[in-house]
């Protein structure tokens, strides 16, 4: 597995690239909890500050990165960009949790479609947050990653649902 490290403002920040671990036969749970608005909203923040410093040390000299939600919550189905001086963009979308076994994230239904769209030029930042330091992961191309198996789908029910039983 490869790996960086890197010392940005106190945070020891690791990079894995795309796991290459897809034994999902282990996995038969989503645990899931009901995390206050609040301290959710506030780990994503958290979560995209690390990640655009992150990027900002690494490609700072080449690239222009921006924080699109650095002021307010955008709603765009990506939280920062980097574009190189030939005007190539990356969108990259963090998701942040505090949790090491949480091994999941919500995507919602446009950062999907923008990520098939995208492919390559999309990459999702999963950040694990850490009392004094942060595990940063990236995920490029979700769709292939996806194909692959490298990464898995997952339906969602509602606990509510027209639900019909069936003798058998």
């Amino acid at each position: 597995m490869h790996m960086k490290r890197g010392l940005m403002s106190g945070n020891l920040v690791h990079e894995w690239n795309n796991p290459v671990s897809t034994d999902f036969s282990i996995r038969n749970q989503l645990h899931t909890g009901a995390l206050w608005a609040a301290q959710a909203q506030e780990t994503g923040r958290k979560g995209e500050e690390i990640a655009y410093r992150y990027f900002v040390a690494k490609y700072g000299k080449t690239a222009l990165v921006r924080w699109v939600n650095e002021q307010s919550e955008t709603g765009l189905p990506y939280d920062l960009i980097i574009e190189n001086r030939g005007g190539k963009k990356e969108y990259i979308e963090v998701k942040a949790t505090v949790s090491t076994r949480k091994d999941y994230f919500n995507l919602t239904m446009r950062e999907w479609q923008f990520a098939n769209e995208k492919g390559e030029c999309y990459v999702i930042a999963h950040v694990l947050l850490g009392n004094s330091n942060a595990i940063l992961t990236q995920h490029r191309n979700l769709v292939k990653l996806c194909q692959d198996g490298h990464l898995r789908l997952l339906i969602l029910m509602p606990n509510q649902r027209n639900e019909v039983n069936v003798a058998f």
